[in-house]
């Protein structure tokens, strides 16, 4: 489990919704949603730019410098009432009792999908990444060195008290309705563009060849994401939603820009359906 350098608790007791997006999960769909509908009370982090010079970026140097009082007090001072982001699982620990959200996706496809997005885009930051691009580097050791992403990041990089709310890719409209339940929220996350056309016939042969190796490399996150799954599939998970999204942000209507920048996500995602693109 991750270090705990809190809490610092705040009126509502809960801080912020966390929410981390884990790569080829529709991410990208949801942060659409989250900016129809809470786009000015959410702080964005994937790394980016805009990420080091803002809010978090500030934050994070904090946190690096051994301060986390004053990390959590430049978060609240900023009125934010979600991260979300590939980094946003960082500033969990700042939080007592932290309420953490993550969609999920058969982990043996999530793994092919991320396979295949590497080798067509140039991810420099990793070695391996660099491997996968440069065909140095195959679908069966990238999946042993990638491992079990779920179980790593979930559970061992998570503070002990995190509360988790984990929504596989099938109950993702549960999910949608139980924003629009508690928070106001209105619509629904864009159609998902995870699995490009072009690359389909290519994902299932990776799959088909690696099958019994990928029981085997991945079975801790195949036994998480069945667990998910079940607990979806028996009504817990639609209640556990129900508790932990309170710590999100209600809805507030977006600016002009927020609703363009929406408008614009949604068509690159139908387009990216539509010609078989994978660009995220």
């Amino acid at each position: 489990m991750a270090e705990q350098v809190g809490p610092f608790p705040r009126e509502d007791g809960h801080g912020v919704l966390i929410s981390f997006h884990i790569p080829k999960t529709a991410g990208t769909a949801w942060r659409l949603f989250i900016e129809a509908n809470a786009g000015s009370h959410t702080l964005f982090d994937y790394g980016g730019k805009p990420d080091e010079t803002g809010v978090l970026g500030e934050a994070r140097a904090l946190i690096k410098a051994r301060k986390p009082g004053e990390a959590r007090a430049v978060i609240d001072q900023s009125g934010a009432k979600m991260i979300h982001g590939h980094r946003a699982l960082e500033f969990a620990p700042l939080y007592s009792e932290p309420a953490i959200l993550a969609f999920l996706r058969d982990p043996r496809e999530r793994m092919a999908a991320e396979y295949l997005h590497l080798r067509t885009y140039l991810r420099p930051e990793s070695d391996v990444f660099r491997g996968v691009h440069e065909g140095r580097i195959g679908f069966g050791e990238f999946a042993a060195h990638r491992g079990n992403l779920y179980v790593k990041l979930l559970t061992e990089r998570t503070p002990d008290d995190a509360r988790l709310l984990a929504v596989p890719s099938a109950y993702a409209g549960e999910a949608a309705a139980a924003c629009r339940r508690v928070l106001s929220w209105r619509g629904s996350p864009p159609r998902r563009n995870v699995a490009p056309r072009r690359q389909k016939e290519e994902a299932a042969a990776l799959l088909a060849g690696h099958a019994s190796e990928l029981e085997t490399v991945l079975a801790p996150d195949i036994a998480f994401y069945r667990d998910w799954v079940e607990r979806w599939r028996n009504g817990s998970g639609r209640t556990l939603a129900e508790d932990i999204l309170r710590s999100g942000p209600r809805r507030i209507s977006g600016s002009p820009i927020s609703g363009l920048r929406r408008r614009l996500g949604v068509i690159k995602e139908q387009t990216g359906r539509l010609i078989g693109a994978d660009w995220r």
